[in-house]
């Protein structure tokens, strides 16, 4: 991954709350998946079973519902 690019502007607080958070989330899927080979990480293990990218895509979409 490619680190954050830096807005030229001071960003507001919430704004900046919410960036070190994405970077905080960035780096604890890092940490989860780094060492699952790519080839894996959209492959399900099973039918009917979800792989890694669609557990954390579902984990993304429920958040905060």
């Amino acid at each position: 991954m490619n680190g954050p690019r830096r807005p030229k502007e001071p960003l507001t607080p919430q704004l900046e709350g919410l960036r070190r958070e994405f970077e905080a989330i960035q780096a604890n899927v890092q940490e989860l998946t780094g060492d699952l080979p790519e080839t894996r990480f959209g492959t399900r293990p099973r039918p009917g079973s979800w792989s890694v990218a669609e557990c954390l895509a579902h984990c993304n979409l429920t958040a905060g519902q």
